[in-house]
């Protein structure tokens, strides 16, 4: 960059801060400001990526629960359905054998 084009460049800010009639101290603070406000918001956008990974990691996590009680009630389901067929057989026995002794 050549030093005309320096001088023009500080021609010009100096210029838009005379129209704006802010004190150069004035733009420093703002600077500064916007300083902090740029690393919060990097240390806002690293909080946001750990979010999604904890919420992502959780969104797996409730998936395997949900298979493993799928498993589990469907172990339930042909527990339930033995545990019937015993019990009709028993009964269907005890009839069978009132039947056969005492009519």
């Amino acid at each position: 960059m050549s030093s005309s084009s320096c001088v023009s460049g500080n021609y010009y800010r100096r210029h838009l801060n005379a129209e704006r009639r802010m004190p150069k101290q004035c733009w420093c603070v703002f600077v500064e400001e916007v300083e902090d406000i740029k690393s919060v918001i990097s240390g806002m956008n690293k909080d946001i990526s750990e979010l999604r990974l904890n919420v992502a990691r959780l969104e797996k996590e409730i998936e395997e629960l949900k298979m493993e009680s799928e498993r589990k009630g469907d172990k339930c389901m042909s527990q339930g359905r033995f545990l019937r067929n015993v019990v009709v057989s028993g009964v269907g026995m005890a009839i069978l054998c009132y039947y056969y002794f005492f009519a």
